[in-house]
């Protein structure tokens, strides 16, 4: 693979990530899709490009350095699928200092 062809998808990529993860929100600004973030935005890129065969155009994403309308509805509409569908997976409580807590909680404290 070319290098210029290689950066070009890389920092592409890099918007595509970007634009999901603003795309989801965040709990600051109250305008969160949920509690998860780290996890859904990757699996929903995924997720995404495993429904196209892989041919997310990252040429058009690098030339306008950002994603389409089109392309962060379709994002936005995925991540609202995805974020209850890996709750249910997480759902699993544990004990934690005589409190059962969802394990996405204890996860997240651990990273702190």
């Amino acid at each position: 693979m070319d290098k210029h062809i290689y950066f070009e998808d890389t920092i592409a990529k890099a918007i595509l990530f970007k634009a999901a993860d603003e795309l989801y929100g965040t709990k600051r600004k109250g305008n969160n899709i949920g509690e998860i973030k780290s996890v859904v935005v990757p699996y929903t890129i995924g997720l995404l490009n495993h429904m196209v065969d892989g041919r997310i155009n990252f040429y058009k994403i690098w030339k306008s350095q950002k994603v389409s309308e089109s392309l962060a509805n379709i994002l936005y509409s995925l991540m609202l699928q995805v974020n209850p569908f890996i709750m249910i997976i997480l759902r699993p409580t544990t004990i934690l200092n005589g409190q059962r807590r969802n394990m996405v909680i204890r996860l997240k404290e651990k990273e702190v």
